[in-house]
């Protein structure tokens, strides 16, 4: 029952986001926006710096992230596939972020 609630308000949330996103972001009349190819090829060259970067960590590190912010796994949803706690979760996706920025960082991706 409790994860029947928890599931309706997480996704009332995330439905609430959507609508404010998409009513700040409407397109109008005098809309000028066009497809700006160069904003384009950088967020795709990013993106594989990003991949890039996340194959160099290491193997756990890797599928903790991918899980959470990929496959958007929740907290318990982890704890319970690697068999830990929840702030044993916390405390890896830190240090997996942490990793990440610092793999980044050396790319020259980000400042550190």
């Amino acid at each position: 029952m409790t994860q029947a609630l928890l599931y309706r308000r997480k996704m009332g949330r995330r439905r609430n986001l959507t609508t404010r996103y998409a009513e700040r972001n409407r397109p109008t009349e005098q809309d000028s926006r066009t497809p700006d190819p160069l904003g384009w090829l950088l967020a795709e060259e990013r993106r594989s710096q990003v991949r890039a970067a996340m194959a160099r960590l290491p193997k756990r590190d890797a599928e903790i992230l991918l899980l959470k912010y990929t496959e958007d796994w929740s907290y318990s949803d982890l704890a319970k596939h690697l068999g830990i706690s929840q702030s044993a979760v916390e405390a890896r996706l830190h240090r997996a972020r942490k990793r990440l920025r610092e793999q980044l960082a050396a790319m020259e991706v980000i400042e550190a």
